[in-house]
């Protein structure tokens, strides 16, 4: 017959009971069976029924102040239980023997491969976001609402050696701490190392496509139509008035490429990094030029597309990378050829016909057809044109 071992605590532990040890196993085998098929009765920490389990205070308060002390004093006693090794640490072994289970049908290989695959991602994100979000994130709130309640006044015995408040906060950080180790290392030996996940997915073309989607996106829905082609004022702008910055939409782009490549700092190796980087601006680039192909830009408006070009090229230069900072001088450069008056037609053909000065990067061919998004390119068509293909020549 099975015999279940309890655990024994030493006299002065603080788990042992106060009461007397049962009376040893009956040998009446019916007795045995009623006490195997008895359910227990649940136990909750903290709380008792009957009321005698809980700690009363010695004396009851007072006055308000001593009741806002005590409420106080339970709120903060309260924060030790936001978080739970134990319950993260049960669905950590519950994932692994989903894992483990769906892992199998990996081998399968084909399109049952790649679904067991991608069920395996699923758990594991499942998984993050119950100790992630439902977890630690809701305790660390439920911790800071009771942590702006906290009232020194309201304290009285200031002899103790550190601050209740915060000496419980760094013990919730701690514990969220070992939970965020916990899960890192449940990646790396279930995930990662039978390589059922790749730690560098988000290498893949397919991120890099989704980030240049919401950069066309941005492209294509905030750009106005008067920010390079604006409307022709009635008298002279002043200084006051008149706005040299970047554009709305240069900047969001920006910022939104600059966080994507920030997070990778630190996080893997400078080559991977590089390469990366260098995608990135590639496609960066891409995008720009598409863009601007669809612009019409005059003289005033030149000013902002200028703006733009130094802002992109301002941030391809925290990137590190030479051949992309080739690139984008090239695009600054090609901003210059829309500032350019009417009235110079021929200076104009001189800069369009001048591949030294885009570094190899757009031929004359590719400058004439950025110049034809110029709003004044019908009035300077002919004149350009006469100036780059010596139609002015004459002979002596």
């Amino acid at each position: 017959m099975p015999v279940t071992v309890l655990p024994t605590f030493p006299i002065g532990s603080p788990f042992a009971s106060s009461k007397p040890a049962a009376a040893a196993a009956t040998s009446d085998p019916s007795a045995i069976q009623q006490t195997q098929l008895k359910p227990a009765a649940p136990t909750f920490p903290g709380a008792a029924i009957d009321g005698r389990a809980s700690p009363l205070p010695s004396e009851a308060p007072t006055d308000e102040l001593a009741a806002k002390a005590a409420l106080m004093t339970s709120r903060l006693e309260g924060i030790k239980s936001l978080f739970s090794i134990e319950v993260a640490l049960d669905l950590v072994h519950q994932a692994k023997t989903s894992l483990g289970r769906t892992a199998v049908f990996i081998k399968l290989g084909g399109q049952s491969g790649e679904e067991a695959r991608e069920q395996c991602a699923t758990i594991f994100v499942v998984l993050l976001r119950i100790l992630g979000v439902n977890h630690v994130k809701s305790g660390f709130e439920k911790a800071v609402a009771h942590l702006s309640q906290y009232n020194p006044r309201a304290v009285n015995d200031h002899n103790q050696a550190g601050v209740a408040p915060l000496v419980m906060f760094i013990e919730l950080v701690n514990v969220g701490d070992l939970i965020s180790q916990m899960i890192d290392v449940f990646y790396e030996q279930q995930l990662a190392g039978p390589k059922i996940a790749d730690k560098n997915d988000f290498w893949t073309l397919l991120g890099i496509d989704v980030l240049m989607d919401e950069v066309e996106y941005l492209h294509g829905t905030t750009q106005l139509p008067t920010d390079y082609n604006p409307a022709p004022a009635e008298n002279s702008m002043s200084g006051s008035d008149f706005d040299i910055g970047p554009t709305a939409t240069a900047t969001r782009i920006v910022e939104l490429v600059s966080g994507h490549t920030r997070m990778l700092v630190g996080t893997t190796d400078k080559s991977m990094l590089d390469v990366f980087n260098g995608e990135v601006g590639l496609r960066l680039f891409t995008a720009v030029c598409k863009h601007l192909k669809r612009q019409r830009v005059s003289t005033d408006g030149a000013i902002k597309l200028i703006a733009d070009m130094n802002l992109y090229f301002d941030y391809v230069r925290t990137l590190r990378n030479q051949d992309l900072l080739a690139y984008f001088g090239a695009l600054r450069e090609l901003s210059q050829i829309y500032l350019i008056d009417a009235g110079h037609a021929k200076e104009m053909a001189i800069v369009i016909a001048d591949g030294d000065r885009f570094k190899g990067i757009f031929r004359a061919e590719e400058v004439y057809e950025y110049a034809q998004r110029r709003a004044d390119w019908y009035q300077v068509r002919k004149s350009v044109e006469r100036a780059m293909y010596g139609l002015e020549c004459s002979l002596m």
